[in-house]
């Protein structure tokens, strides 16, 4: 009898570990961990990208739809790993990909975080829609191929986040401090990709009006792609038409993997000649950026400072 009762005791023993085993493959119990900031999770593999989804509240997170939703949607993912759990990281890969999600404590540092926050123009009001959030997903890639892919792999994982995370309200793609809403990514980050790609979404485009009064815009992430960002200050035209103009430049070098050089001229037509001039950056970046330099046919200065 005492025998019976040792072989059940250490078959329910077995039982509860493989059950917790299955648990933790795919879910976090936010409750039943010590979890690490943002920061440390981003130092321990600097090999990968990382993006940052915002939750607004969950107790567990749950990897196993998101695991599916990228098999299904992207065919090139479709021989994914199974889910292994490290501590409270989940990872899988593909044959090329290496994914990784972690929850984390939300964004430590603060003042970037706020200026990621301003003059955003894919996520009105983010501000005040993340003040309150606790928590974060940190989504990230591994991936063999160039910049370009590492960009499409990010995308399909963060696009596959909030597919199946209904408490996933945006995300901060960190390589230009960008942040975007849920709806825009649902829009742009689940596609197929073949046929256009959402540079806008990986390379940030602030455009405004600074407290002088004049119209100010940067670029920022072009640098992940070998090229040089751009910036206009006190730019003789509206916000609206310097985000059309920078995006043309952001599209342009890019995709054509152009390689732009100092002193090129852009958007010369029969008003206006505008020169690309290197020089250290005034806002937004660090390094240099090429400025530019407004120039009408009539004037012999460029409507710029210098």
């Amino acid at each position: 009898m005492l025998l019976i009762i040792m072989v059940l005791a250490v078959a329910g023993f077995l039982y509860l570990l493989s059950s917790t085993d299955e648990i933790s493959s795919s879910d976090i119990r936010v409750e039943d961990l010590n979890l690490r900031t943002v920061e440390q999770v981003i130092a321990d593999d600097k090999d990968r990208i990382y993006a940052l989804v915002f939750l607004n509240g969950t107790k567990t997170l749950s990897i196993e739809q998101t695991h599916q939703f990228i098999s299904k949607k992207w065919p090139a993912h479709n021989a994914l790993s199974p889910i292994k759990a490290l501590g409270s990281q989940k990872q899988f890969s593909s044959k090329k990909t290496s994914f990784s999600f972690e929850l984390a404590k939300s964004y430590f540092d603060r003042q970037k975080l706020a200026q990621a926050c301003k003059h955003d123009y894919y996520w009105p009001n983010v501000g005040s829609e993340i003040q309150a959030h606790q928590l974060v997903i940190v989504v990230g890639v591994r991936t063999h191929g160039k910049s370009l892919s590492h960009c499409i792999a990010l995308s399909q994982a963060v696009g596959a986040i909030i597919s199946t995370t209904s408490q996933a309200s945006g995300a901060l793609w960190t390589l230009s401090d960008l942040m975007i809403s849920r709806k825009f990514i649902k829009q742009h980050f689940t596609g197929q990709f073949e046929k256009t790609l959402p540079i806008n979404l990986w390379i940030a485009c602030h455009t405004y009006k600074d407290e002088q009064g004049r119209t100010v815009g940067y670029t920022q992430g072009l640098t992940w792609f070998n090229q040089v960002d751009f910036e206009a200050i006190d730019a003789p035209e509206s916000p609206k038409a310097l985000r059309s103009r920078l995006t043309g430049l952001i599209n342009y070098s890019v995709l054509n993997c152009a390689k732009i050089l100092n002193g090129d001229s852009v958007g010369e037509d029969k008003i206006e000649n505008i020169k690309l001039q290197k020089r250290p950056s005034e806002i937004g970046n660090k390094g240099w950026v090429f400025q530019l330099s407004y120039i009408r046919p009539s004037q012999k200065n460029p409507w710029r400072h210098q």
